[in-house]
């Protein structure tokens, strides 16, 4: 009976032994299989959603933008060729006509990008349209952060959003970039947020906002909105959140504020940079800045190495508007170093003919340096938008 069960035990150790030997086994072929290559998805205006077994390829294209995320893994990149995408029959409603992009995920959007793609048009934004249809909700919502949305001659025109937004990132995102992509008839052209702490900002580049009700609308910390154009829309660049670097950017023929820099409670650093922006023309104000009510607190805002001429109109034209609305705040205006259209620098026409910045209070302080030399005019670096 011993040996017996001595023998069992042998066995028994020798089984569990090679089940272990397995399963290494099986660990190290599973380690040191390659990883998943990334596919690149094409759609285009000859493509067919119903294609089997599924589109998505150069020669059977898809014909939405959703189907080809729907099919598509993180990682991968979606091309789109020249066209119209969205409201394809014209009727304002979207889903109603095959092919359509219509609204999926329970965002209120037309696309939902909710995985990390790069999503590009093959010719171009001038070429590649999605046309919401007068959607009451988001052209394109960004869910998923490090998500490619368009690239300088490979972006996208969003059009037609009516009371909603041409392109919307998710707070929640970082490292997105939104690049060579232009926005049109929208209630706003760009909706841009994120954390972007530690390296993490959202990027808009090279990007054209025109004919909206905001051009850009900039929330969250420390993103970065660079070599951007808001033209004749009803207003251009509004600001708001922490710590944000506003650069390269020209605003022209806008009704009101060119930029509108919106300093909040909890905020009192909404721009860490705000140089080498061009307001030019804009109906009512060249730049804005706003302290809300309620701050309570002091804040700073540094405007410097601007242009800001030819503003407003022959009694009012401000170059620099100062807007503060909290009896109890203390808010202090740096002007430094800018171009005002004249050499003798601010209060005088083209610029400002108010004399000094155009300021309204109510009961708290503003305090204006603007004391070192205007600089010379500044050229302002656009790259060309296909």
């Amino acid at each position: 009976m011993q040996r017996a069960a001595n023998n069992f035990l042998v066995r028994a150790t020798h089984l569990c032994g090679s089940w272990r030997v397995l399963a290494t086994i099986v660990w190290f072929v599973a380690a040191a299989a390659p990883a998943r290559a990334a596919t690149t998805w094409y759609v285009g205006n000859d493509g067919n959603d119903t294609f089997f077994p599924s589109c998505g390829t150069k020669v059977l294209p898809c014909r939405s933008v959703g189907q080809a995320i729907a099919m598509a893994a993180a990682g991968d990149t979606i091309i789109v060729g020249p066209g119209v995408y969205g409201d394809l029959d014209g009727s304002g409603v979207l889903g109603d006509f095959p092919g359509e992009d219509a609204a999926t995920g329970g965002c209120n959007c037309m696309i939902n990008v909710n995985k990390q793609l790069t999503i590009l048009s093959r010719d171009g934004a001038y070429l590649t349209v999605l046309d919401a249809g007068g959607l009451r909700g988001r052209t394109v919502d960004i869910q998923a952060s490090q998500t490619v949305f368009g690239k300088p001659s490979k972006g996208f025109t969003m059009r037609n959003g009516g009371t909603g937004i041409g392109l919307f990132t998710d707070p929640a995102v970082q490292k997105v970039k939104v690049q060579g992509n232009v926005a049109s008839g929208n209630a706003t052209g760009f909706n841009i947020s994120g954390n972007g702490a530690g390296g993490n900002s959202v990027l808009a580049a090279d990007n054209v906002a025109i004919l909206n009700g905001v051009a850009f609308f900039l929330s969250g910390s420390t993103n970065l909105l660079q070599r951007n154009r808001a033209l004749f829309n009803n207003e251009g660049f509004v600001v708001g959140g922490d710590a944000h670097k506003v650069t390269q950017n020209i605003a022209i023929g806008n009704s009101l504020a060119g930029f509108e820099i919106d300093v909040q409670a909890g905020a009192l650093n909404p721009v860490a940079d705000f140089s080498k922006n061009a307001a030019l023309a804009n109906i009512n104000r060249g730049i804005e800045v706003v302290a809300a009510p309620g701050l309570g607190s002091n804040a700073t805002v540094v405007i410097k190495k601007n242009n800001m001429f030819g503003n407003g109109d022959s009694v009012d034209n401000c170059g620099l508007f100062i807007n503060n609305g909290d009896a109890s705040a203390s808010l202090t205006v740096t002007a430094k170093s800018n171009f005002w259209g004249m050499s003798t620098g601010i209060g005088v026409n083209p610029a400002d003919s108010a004399g000094g910045a155009c300021t309204t209070t109510a009961g708290g302080t503003v305090t204006l340096d603007t004391s070192s030399p205007a600089a010379k005019e500044l050229g302002v670096a656009q790259k060309p938008l296909k």
